[in-house]
């Protein structure tokens, strides 16, 4: 098994992933959006399942992305409607 920090452990806990799954899907990794590498964390579906206790289900997993790409998910609300609004408006 693959040895991570105790940042990561929590992190495999939280999404229900194995210390080897985790440390696979951050090996040469880039964000799912904007194709960066860096600090990444990873994305989930918060529709999916409540997560107040700290753990998700494990399914709703989406990828991993990084800071900004991440936030910009959060202030759309995760909304595809939204997302192509905006984009529709930048190329207006």
């Amino acid at each position: 098994s693959g040895s991570l920090c105790n940042s990561h452990t929590q992190i495999a806990r939280r999404f229900c992933l194995t210390h080897d799954e985790l440390a696979e899907l951050l090996t040469d990794a880039t964000c799912a959006i904007c194709h960066k590498s860096g600090l990444l964390g990873l994305d989930h579906d918060h529709a999916c399942c409540n997560t107040s206790s700290g753990q998700t289900c494990g399914k709703c997993y989406r990828g991993l992305l990084c800071n900004r790409c991440n936030g910009l998910l959060g202030f759309a609300s995760d909304d595809p409607d939204l997302l192509r609004a905006m984009i529709a408006y930048l190329e207006g």
